[in-house]
């Protein structure tokens, strides 16, 4: 669970590579029902080829509100949640050069407002720390051994998640995550992104917000188990 251009689709590449662990992409959809989860694994299975294939997990990405959740998909006990959100500077860059519907930087910072909201609203609702996971762009390319080491336990599997991923054949393109060359590095990367130019009233807000959802998803997710940065939540340092 994550907003777009937040590194979700490296996250996504990280968990599929894993042998317990099939996924392809993003399939674009929500999840109303246990019936909808079944199709998603049965589409994951057909995309690896490993139909007959036993895996503990399926699993796919979603960085829009409109692609929702139903309540037994949320109040399921074997579901699991991560959530991956980025600071703004490199995110709201992302997305100006992502996204023809984003022409201002205000139309950029509601998109990340709304999605950024509608992260804690899924927290809330799913309101079980010990089915979530809270990860920042920084934690992951910071301290990215930490970072693995604690979804692996989380997610109790018995061989470690690697930094390193496979890639397949919608890897780098358009409709199935991040479409950069970034992606078929096979590796966790740290890729800076400059504001080209930004308002700086809108930069400050976004960084507000960064904060306080940051705050907000490690009361929600942390529970008995703390989030791999212990640091207070900031820009710098969630």
């Amino acid at each position: 669970l994550a907003h777009p251009r937040s590194g979700s689709t490296v996250v996504s590449h990280v968990l599929q590579t894993h042998p317990d662990i099939v996924g392809f992409g993003e399939h674009h959809e929500g999840y109303d029902d246990l019936v909808a989860l079944n199709g998603l694994a049965t589409r994951n299975a057909w995309f690896d080829r490993s139909p007959d294939t036993t895996h503990r997990y399926t699993m796919d990405k979603i960085v829009w509100n409109h692609h929702g959740l139903g309540d037994d998909v949320v109040g399921h006990p074997d579901a699991r949640f991560v959530f991956l959100v980025r600071e703004p500077a490199a995110t709201l860059e992302s997305y100006r050069r992502m996204f023809d519907d984003m022409k201002t930087d205000e139309r950029r910072l509601q998109s990340y407002r709304n999605r950024m909201n509608g992260l804690v609203e899924l927290a809330e609702r799913i309101d079980d720390p010990s089915r979530c996971a809270f990860v920042t762009y920084d934690d992951l390319t910071d301290r990215t051994d930490a970072v693995l080491a604690d979804l692996t336990g989380w997610l109790e599997l018995e061989t470690p998640l690697s930094r390193d991923y496979d890639l397949n054949s919608k890897s780098g393109s358009q409709s199935w995550g991040d479409p950069s060359k970034h992606i078929k590095a096979g590796t966790i990367i740290n890729v800076e992104r400059t504001p080209t130019v930004i308002d700086l009233d809108v930069l400050d807000e976004a960084n507000t917000l960064y904060r306080e959802t940051c705050e907000k998803l490690t009361a929600l997710t942390a529970g008995d188990r703390q989030p791999t940065s212990a640091d207070e939540a900031s820009p710098q340092t969630a």
